[in-house]
């Protein structure tokens, strides 16, 4: 009788180890996968959510035949674009459909019922295609940034789509008017404004034979209705604009100055 018990009280002790050394792999393991996880989110774009606003209408798409208008090259990969089979060209949106392929994950798809329009942004030095804009705002790689069909006086929507982390996201998606890309450092700041005609409401110029002669303020700061936009230690910032006329006139001294040298 003794010896019955003796051995149940063995197997029990042999089967609390047992359970100990279960939790204690399990808690091993669970602590890598945390580790690797936050690995993730150190290489995403940290971002607040209420920067990023759904696209109207975006449930519709799945009723749509997409073709495929252009394909091109990005730093990491390519970028697909699409618009609606048989879209007739003269209506608005130059293409609605975003499909991305980075060298190290399968593609990505966004959608924009209402459609994305060629670069619409002035100063071409920026420019690598003629349907958005890849730049280095600070982050361990580029955004994409594309631009909305414009509606009336609304501004169309800014999408940034940010190329770091484990897959492509959505950092931003706002009805506002990208004003001017500034230097910031080795990258650039975007400044932002609610009116899409920013330079023409703000500035007045002067053209000969389609060149700019002369741009002057109508209003003494008009940066103080922006915002910049950059990345700094991963995380998006959204501030008010420092930027002032005095930091115009230098860039274009700046501007003028690499123009003489290279000629």
């Amino acid at each position: 009788m003794m010896s019955g018990i003796f051995y149940i009280m063995v197997l029990v002790n042999s089967m609390k180890n047992l359970f100990n050394y279960t939790m204690i792999l399990f808690c091993l393991m669970s602590y890598k996968d945390n580790d690797a996880s936050d690995m993730h989110i150190k290489d995403t774009v940290i971002h607040n959510r209420k920067y990023v606003e759904e696209f109207s209408n975006s449930h519709k798409n799945e009723h749509f035949e997409y073709t495929e208008i252009a394909e091109l090259s990005i730093s990491s990969g390519s970028v697909s674009l699409l618009n609606i089979t048989n879209w007739i060209n003269n209506e608005p949106g130059d293409f609605r459909r975003v499909i991305i392929k980075k060298n190290h994950f399968n593609k990505i798809l966004f959608d924009n019922i209402d459609g994305w329009e060629k670069v619409y942004y002035p100063n071409k030095k920026h420019l690598t295609n003629d349907y958005f804009l890849e730049l280095n705002i600070g982050g361990s790689e580029p955004v994409l940034i594309f631009f909305g069909y414009i509606y009336a006086s609304l501004p169309g929507w800014l999408t940034i789509i940010s190329l770091q982390g484990p897959k492509p996201e959505i950092i931003f998606n706002k009805e506002l008017s990208l004003a001017k890309i500034v230097p910031n450092g080795d990258s650039y700041k975007l400044i932002i404004c609610n009116d899409k005609h920013f330079i023409e409401d703000y500035y007045e110029e002067k053209h000969i034979k389609g060149k700019l002669i002369s741009r002057k303020p109508k209003v003494k700061n008009p940066y103080k209705f922006c915002s910049e936009i950059y990345i700094e230690n991963n995380e998006l910032k959204i501030v008010p604009c420092t930027r002032t006329l005095e930091d115009d006139r230098k860039e274009e001294l700046e501007e003028k100055k690499k123009t003489n040298l290279a000629n």
